[in-house]
């Protein structure tokens, strides 16, 4: 699902709203963008609570984790289980409803990075073309659902 959504044509739609220096990370923006649209119209395509729908996520999450176990124990199995973890503990998908959560996951993103980049900023980029991105994300969406209809969600 990832890979559809990075590579979907919404994404190069909306490419000229962001500023140079934020170009190259408009994919990871753009990630949560979409899971803040997705929080805020949930009901446009879920009939299933939002609340229900992100415990199960996170039971599954946490299934993952359990098979995490089995691997050897490198640094990105480390780094995985500890994400995987917090973002559970902390209950970070509904927290993405809100633009400042957006804001600070993406400047704790962009402290993570090799090169550390204020990602944060990119959140004016959304607060300044709301319509731009509520329009590519309902295109994504439609798109989503109609590639991936054999897929369990229940929608509207």
């Amino acid at each position: 699902m990832d890979a559809y959504t990075d590579q979907h044509p919404v994404n190069q739609q909306i490419a000229p709203l962001y500023p140079a220096h934020l170009k190259r990370y408009r994919g990871i923006c753009n990630d949560l963008f979409w899971d803040h649209c997705l929080l805020n119209h949930w009901t446009d395509y879920h009939t299933e609570p939002v609340s229900a729908f992100i415990n199960r996520q996170y039971r599954e999450l946490a299934t993952n984790l359990n098979h995490l176990d089995h691997l050897p124990e490198t640094d990105q199995v480390r780094k995985a289980r500890m994400v995987i973890t917090r973002m559970v503990e902390q209950n970070w998908l509904p927290a993405y409803a809100e633009l400042d959560n957006v804001c600070l996951a993406l400047q704790r993103i962009g402290q993570r990075l090799t090169k550390p980049q204020p990602l944060g900023r990119a959140v004016r980029v959304f607060e300044q073309h709301p319509d731009s991105f509520l329009a590519a994300f309902q295109e994504l969406m439609r798109d989503i659902l109609l590639t991936f209809s054999s897929v369990s969600l229940t929608t509207k």
